[in-house]
């Protein structure tokens, strides 16, 4: 029992090694919460990842924190659902045909240009697929026809890989 009481007191004469001591017994902390709080199938699902649980995630973009360090201010990911009631929605009923328009806005105070947008379409329909129009409002009031393109049920936009999008 001296021999510990001996070893502690003399980590204690050494602060970096005091928060080493706290740092491990902080991951023991969450890991513990982890183990407590995450069902173990959701677990397993997150740990061995894929592209069904990362797909929003970019993959080359640093974390959002990492502006509190930096002088200039780079874009971060965010994103929307309309599931949510985060954009705004109208639908125009038609005797075969509805439409609906879904709007988003937000500012954009960032200085530099964002690496990539994306739209997820998750569609539910009987016999024929939705037709989608795409468009960007600039500040100025300008309307640019980004896309019309039809929506199986899943569809993933990428800006980047559209034609009209591009400046070649």
């Amino acid at each position: 029992m001296n021999a510990l009481r001996n070893s502690l007191r003399e980590i204690t004469r050494y602060p970096s090694a005091i928060v080493g001591v706290f740092v491990i017994l902080l991951l023991f902390v969450q890991a513990a919460y982890a183990m407590i709080t995450i069902p173990y199938d959701e677990a397993i699902r997150l740990w061995r990842g894929g592209e069904e649980v990362w797909y929003q995630n970019p993959k080359f973009a640093p974390p959002e924190w990492t502006n509190v360090f930096s002088a200039k201010k780079e874009p971060i990911s965010f994103h929307a659902k309309s599931v949510d009631g985060a954009l705004n929605k109208v639908v125009t009923p038609g005797d075969k045909v509805s439409t609906q328009k879904f709007s988003y806005s937000f500012d954009y105070n960032y200085d530099g240009f964002p690496q990539e947008m994306l739209i997820y379409f998750n569609t539910a329909f009987d016999k024929k697929q939705p037709f989608v129009s795409i468009y960007l409002q600039t500040p100025d009031g300008r309307k640019l026809r980004v896309a019309d393109v039809g929506v199986p049920h899943t569809l993933t936009f990428r800006f980047s890989q559209d034609k009209s999008c591009r400046n070649d």
